[in-house]
């Protein structure tokens, strides 16, 4: 008995001195990194995975954690000269985690990112010009193609529609958007990257306010046949699912083609996430087809189920114009007001 004893006593000793020493090596390896290198270092992966020109004006410091993370302060990106609000982009901190190994080998690589407090302003001048554009060239091609000056470069097609910016995660809280002449704030987002081997996938969810919703974001590698990128997004806003299933032209990526299916239980919840002030109305399954074309949205063979009254419709609407047109096709076999809109009576 006494020898079993003194046995696991020997053991617990080792695994105590193998997990502090583990625990040495590791804040070794962190007071070695060169805060100023490191700067540097996140600032090269930052503007790689957006393409955008970002400044970290205030101190880069390392926030304690299991886990090796980093908090920046006052990230910012410039807007354009003549922009009214002087940055594109502004955060007060965020925390970045970063991969122990990739440390060691003095490569540091971002497996998550953490915004706090941040606004997004981008407008619009008369010539048609953004005050803020990514500045990106995506290498992730179909194949490489070797080029000279003496044979013309080839035009090589994007194996996906938009590029990876190699983040295994974003989380955002409290953020203020202002795009062109709309208003948007948002209480969180989260986003996280699902591998797939066939595809790209997005899992997270967005809180406008209160409620959090759901949703998956994946799409498929280009389809030389029909020269588009296939795209699925899914929402849940409580009942079925919102499943919108989108064709992106290959070249301008403008969705030709979408179907749109699911249930609504609360459109003046989804309307204020998207800055619209809806009237509330009772709990309604849609099923939208259309395409967007030179301008001009259309819509066909669609249809709205509300409290049993099934409408069908379909129409454009159309900018391209001096004035801007907006026709519609309403068909019902029956329509009760007093079903569709019992608080109107």
């Amino acid at each position: 008995m006494l020898f079993r004893k003194n046995l696991f006593f020997t053991i617990a000793r080792i695994v105590s001195i193998f997990f502090m020493g583990l625990i040495v090596a590791f804040v070794i390896a962190l007071s070695q990194v060169n805060l100023e290198t490191l700067r540097s270092d996140i600032l090269g992966i930052l503007r790689g995975a957006t393409g955008l020109d970002i400044e970290i004006e205030g101190a880069v410091s390392w926030k304690f954690s299991l886990r090796p993370r980093i908090e920046l302060h006052q990230v910012r990106v410039r807007n354009a000269e003549w922009a009214t609000h002087e940055y594109a982009f502004s955060a007060e901190t965020i925390d970045v985690t970063l991969d122990l190994l990739s440390l060691m080998r003095d490569r540091p690589t971002i497996k998550n990112v953490k915004i706090n407090d941040a606004a997004v302003c981008i407008e619009k001048n008369h010539d048609g010009q953004y005050s803020i554009m990514p500045n990106r060239v995506d290498n992730d091609m179909i194949s490489d193609v070797a080029q000279t000056e003496e044979a013309p470069a080839e035009t090589v097609q994007p194996k996906y529609p938009f590029a990876d910016p190699g983040l295994g995660g974003v989380t955002v809280k409290n953020l203020e958007l202002h795009l062109l002449d709309a208003k948007y704030s948002l209480a969180g987002l989260d986003i996280r990257y699902v591998p797939r081997e066939d595809a790209r996938e997005y899992a997270g969810w967005i809180k406008p306010a209160d409620k959090v919703y759901p949703f998956i974001v994946s799409y498929s590698e280009y389809n030389d046949e029909r020269k588009i990128y296939p795209v699925r997004v899914a929402i849940s806003t409580g009942g079925e699912a919102l499943i919108a299933n989108v064709a992106l032209e290959g070249t301008s990526l403008v969705p030709i083609d979408f179907v749109i299916a699911g249930d609504i239980p609360d459109i003046a919840a989804l309307g204020a996430m998207l800055n619209l002030d809806l009237a509330p109305m009772p709990t309604m399954s849609i099923n939208l087809a259309g395409g967007v074309n030179r301008g001009k949205i259309t819509l066909r063979k669609s249809k709205v189920l509300v409290r049993g009254n099934e409408i069908f419709f379909s129409g454009d609407y159309d900018w391209t114009k001096k004035r801007t047109t907006f026709n519609l096709n309403l068909e019902a076999g029956r329509i009760n007001l007093l079903e569709l809109f019992p608080e109107l009576y």
